[in-house]
Protein backbone atom coordinates (compact mmCIF):
# COMPACT_ATOMS: atom_id res chain seq x y z
CA UNK A 1 0.00 0.00 0.00
CA UNK A 2 1.16 3.50 -0.77
CA UNK A 3 0.12 6.79 0.78
CA UNK A 4 -1.42 9.27 -1.62
CA UNK A 5 -2.57 12.86 -1.17
CA UNK A 6 -5.64 12.70 -3.40
CA UNK A 7 -7.82 10.17 -5.21
CA UNK A 8 -8.03 10.52 -8.98
CA UNK A 9 -11.04 8.88 -10.64
CA UNK A 10 -8.66 8.05 -13.51
CA UNK A 11 -6.43 5.73 -11.44
CA UNK A 12 -7.78 2.25 -10.68
CA UNK A 13 -7.20 0.97 -7.19
CA UNK A 14 -8.55 0.27 -3.75
CA UNK A 15 -8.33 3.36 -1.56
CA UNK A 16 -8.64 3.33 2.22
CA UNK A 17 -9.62 6.75 3.53
CA UNK A 18 -9.75 7.87 7.15
CA UNK A 19 -11.54 11.07 8.09
CA UNK A 20 -11.16 13.38 11.08
CA UNK A 21 -14.31 11.92 12.63
CA UNK A 22 -12.65 8.49 12.61
CA UNK A 23 -14.86 7.06 9.86
CA UNK A 24 -13.21 4.78 7.32
CA UNK A 25 -14.13 4.58 3.66
CA UNK A 26 -13.08 1.87 1.24
CA UNK A 27 -13.30 3.38 -2.25
CA UNK A 28 -12.84 1.07 -5.23
CA UNK A 29 -12.12 2.49 -8.67
CA UNK A 30 -12.21 -0.01 -11.52
CA UNK A 31 -12.93 2.22 -14.50
CA UNK A 32 -15.61 2.97 -15.41
CA UNK A 33 -17.14 1.72 -12.12
CA UNK A 34 -16.58 3.36 -8.72
CA UNK A 35 -17.99 2.36 -5.35
CA UNK A 36 -17.54 2.92 -1.63
CA UNK A 37 -18.24 1.26 1.69
CA UNK A 38 -18.32 3.44 4.82
CA UNK A 39 -17.68 2.31 8.38
CA UNK A 40 -18.39 4.94 11.07
CA UNK A 41 -16.10 5.33 14.07
CA UNK A 42 -19.05 5.18 16.46
CA UNK A 43 -22.60 3.87 16.08
CA UNK A 44 -24.08 7.30 16.85
CA UNK A 45 -22.48 8.63 13.64
CA UNK A 46 -24.10 5.99 11.41
CA UNK A 47 -25.46 7.00 7.99
CA UNK A 48 -27.81 5.20 5.62
CA UNK A 49 -26.24 2.19 3.90
CA UNK A 50 -23.15 2.06 6.17
CA UNK A 51 -21.34 -1.22 5.62
CA UNK A 52 -22.95 -1.65 2.18
CA UNK A 53 -21.50 -1.06 -1.28
CA UNK A 54 -22.74 2.23 -2.76
CA UNK A 55 -22.17 3.24 -6.38
CA UNK A 56 -20.21 6.50 -6.86
CA UNK A 57 -21.48 8.53 -9.80
CA UNK A 58 -18.84 11.26 -9.47
CA UNK A 59 -15.80 11.54 -7.27
CA UNK A 60 -15.82 15.32 -6.82
CA UNK A 61 -12.95 15.56 -4.32
CA UNK A 62 -11.21 13.26 -1.86
CA UNK A 63 -7.99 14.96 -0.78
CA UNK A 64 -5.96 14.99 2.44
CA UNK A 65 -6.64 18.18 4.39
CA UNK A 66 -10.06 18.76 2.81
CA UNK A 67 -13.57 17.47 3.36
CA UNK A 68 -14.49 14.74 0.88
CA UNK A 69 -17.28 15.26 -1.67
CA UNK A 70 -18.85 12.43 -3.65
CA UNK A 71 -21.99 12.13 -5.76
CA UNK A 72 -23.66 8.80 -4.98
CA UNK A 73 -26.39 6.81 -6.68
CA UNK A 74 -29.77 7.13 -4.91
CA UNK A 75 -29.75 5.44 -1.51
CA UNK A 76 -33.42 4.59 -1.84
CA UNK A 77 -36.21 6.03 -3.89
CA UNK A 78 -35.49 9.54 -5.10
CA UNK A 79 -32.57 11.66 -6.16
CA UNK A 80 -28.82 11.14 -6.19
CA UNK A 81 -27.07 11.83 -2.89
CA UNK A 82 -24.12 14.14 -2.23
CA UNK A 83 -21.94 12.64 0.51
CA UNK A 84 -19.79 15.13 2.42
CA UNK A 85 -17.13 13.91 4.83
CA UNK A 86 -15.16 15.55 7.57
CA UNK A 87 -11.55 16.45 6.75
CA UNK A 88 -9.63 13.59 5.14
CA UNK A 89 -6.67 12.61 7.35
CA UNK A 90 -5.03 9.77 5.38
CA UNK A 91 -5.43 7.95 2.07
CA UNK A 92 -3.68 4.73 1.15
CA UNK A 93 -3.90 3.02 -2.26
CA UNK A 94 -3.53 -0.65 -3.22
CA UNK A 95 -3.75 -2.26 -6.62
CA UNK A 96 -6.96 -4.06 -7.59
CA UNK A 97 -6.86 -7.79 -6.98
CA UNK A 98 -7.14 -9.94 -10.09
Amino acid sequence: MEKVNEISPLVNGVYNVQTQSGSHYKIVINKPEMSLVRHPAIEEAALRKDGQVIKILELIQVKVGWGGRLLLAPLGEGENTVRLTTEVVTITRADLED
